[in-house]
């Protein structure tokens, strides 16, 4: 089994001198190191990306990963005046708070079925010196020690189905710059209905509403270009919408779609029954700004030349 073995320093860790919290956390990601991680993209500034972490305590941590290559725009983009080049693994207070993070811990992790299994080593653990010795500088490896604690770590760890999200995600979703995270990027399905149901406030999009029980939202995220074969509809925001099972079915069969202006068009036949009918000129309004979120007008044209009024030709 392979790691990313690191040592994290002080302005990681939001030190300024041995003043804490000053600024923002994050792991650098050396360029040796990158294809451990995620690709990027040099099309788009400071192209983003996501990472799961998957920690002891069998949380399931979406983390955001940085390029911020302005470098790579200098030559377009009279705006900028930076050479960046690097690749930063933003921390957030959920991973630091479950992997006890702070300067001169090592934060070690291992690739799994695309899942980052994350750990750290302080230096109150035995393991602590040996690392200190064998990797003094940022490395992919194979290690024999290390692979037995993670063993021991992991061995008996159920990873929790929900993704956790955390704020600071939604404002770099937000930005309307294209970027792999807004293009290319493909959800898991516990990650896509998180991020559906955020985009609409846990209503449905048409009815504005949800029955709530608990931890329990009766809403199903609908793919606006269904992921069926040959279709492969992706698992992104932008093709989804939070909509009740009924509305969702009726969605499936056609018997609704939406404008490019994201107006409810009902179906001519379906119009008069005011179950849906109600519903029609009605407008679809996502609660965060972007085009991570906005749907995209490439799957509402196919939902309406492909999906609409699809239950009436199998009469």
């Amino acid at each position: 089994m392979k790691f990313f073995i690191k040592k994290l320093n002080s302005n990681e860790s939001g030190y300024s001198g041995d003043k804490p919290n000053q600024r923002g956390k994050f792991i650098l990601i050396p360029k040796t190191c990158y294809e451990f991680f995620p690709d990027h993209s040099a099309a788009y500034l400071n192209d983003i990306t996501l990472v799961e972490l998957i920690t002891p305590q069998g949380k399931s941590i979406l983390r955001k990963y940085d390029w911020h290559n302005a470098k790579h725009h200098l030559g377009n983009r009279p705006d900028l005046n930076r050479d960046h080049d690097e690749k930063r693994l933003y921390r957030s207070n959920a991973l630091d708070n479950s992997l006890g993070l702070d300067r001169n811990i090592f934060f070690i992790c291992s690739k799994i079925d695309g899942k980052y299994h994350c750990f750290s080593i302080n230096e109150s653990e035995n393991l602590y010196e040996y690392l200190l010795l064998t990797y003094k500088t940022p490395c992919i490896t194979e290690d024999k020690k290390i692979d037995d604690h993670f063993d021991l770590i992991f061995r008996n760890v159920t990873i929790e189905n929900e993704n956790i999200i955390e704020e600071d995600l939604f404002s770099a979703f937000s930005e309307p710059e294209p970027k792999t995270l807004t293009k290319d990027l493909i959800l898991t399905e516990s990650q896509f209905r998180e991020l559906v149901m955020k985009a609409y406030n846990y209503k449905c999009a048409l009815r504005e509403d949800s029955i709530v029980f608990g931890d329990k939202i009766i809403l199903q995220a609908a793919h606006i270009k269904p992921k069926r074969q040959p279709v492969f509809g992706p698992n992104i925001p932008s093709n989804g919408l939070a909509l009740s099972y009924d509305l969702h079915r009726m969605f499936d069969e056609g018997m609704w779609t939406l404008s490019d202006d994201l107006s409810v068009i009902v179906h001519p036949k379906i119009i008069e029954q005011e179950f849906l009918g109600k519903f029609h000129k009605k407008n679809v309004v996502t609660q965060i700004s972007g085009n991570f979120f906005q749907p995209d007008l490439e799957f509402l044209k196919f939902h309406r030349e492909e999906e609409y009024g699809k239950f009436d030709l199998r009469n």
